[in-house]
């Protein structure tokens, strides 16, 4: 009887799974203040804000009295961040070789992100590890964003997979919810912008703190 990894498909958050884009995007959220004539925000507000979707992302890095200009804050932000998406934003540790492992492996995998897709594209490409994944998802692409299951039953349908050899992979409550609410098995990173605590708390199926732990969970699970 032969043996295979019990997972066909993997699907990766963006930021802190990934890549840490949270210098860049504190850099574009700190001129806008500046603009406006706000101090500025610290690197972990920044990391505490990434994730949940543009709208909480926005509550969180504006105070309530500027609310309401929310459209005009992300406009000109989103205007800021095209052209800095990688002046600091980087991989994080072990996970170019992580990507190099899975693929040997004939690891189908997928970036479900709320993160704009151009965004994610360039960020992607200029890091040269868009090749890696079958498909890239973002916001356009589904009607309900994460903790919603939407993006992920999107990726098991583009890769023809099903639900028990899917892995959901990420740093937030968002994506660890996200990948339960489809009925997936979920890994948390502890090393990217998500309390430890409360990922705990959620008990996914697995834990790591680095990206070089993921590969024996993906790849040395097997099913006969």
């Amino acid at each position: 009887m032969t043996t295979q990894s019990k997972f066909d498909t993997v699907i990766f958050d963006l930021d802190g799974t990934i890549v840490d884009t949270a210098f860049d995007v504190m850099t574009c959220v700190n001129l806008v203040r500046e603009e406006w004539g706000l101090s500025p925000i610290s690197l972990i507000e920044t990391q505490q804000a990434i994730g949940p979707g543009p709208r909480r992302f926005v509550e969180m890095v504006l105070p309530p009295e500027l609310y309401y200009r929310r459209k005009e804050f992300m406009q000109r932000f989103r205007n800021l961040y095209q052209n800095h998406l990688l002046d600091q934003t980087r991989l994080f540790p072990g996970i170019m070789e992580l990507l190099q492992e899975l693929k040997r492996g004939k690891i189908k995998m997928v970036v479900a992100t709320n993160k704009p897709r151009s965004f994610c594209l360039g960020i992607l490409k200029g890091l040269n590890c868009q090749s890696f994944f079958n498909f890239i998802l973002g916001p356009e692409d589904v009607t309900n964003h994460k903790p919603q299951p939407d993006i992920v039953l999107k990726a098991i349908e583009l890769t023809q997979s099903t639900v028990k050899r899917t892995l959901m992979i990420g740093d937030t409550d968002n994506d660890i919810m996200s990948g339960r609410n489809a009925g997936v098995k979920t890994c948390a990173v502890t090393y990217g912008y998500g309390s430890e605590n409360l990922l705990r708390a959620l008990r996914p199926d697995f834990l790591v703190s680095h990206a070089s732990e993921i590969t024996a969970i993906i790849l040395n699970c097997q099913t006969q």
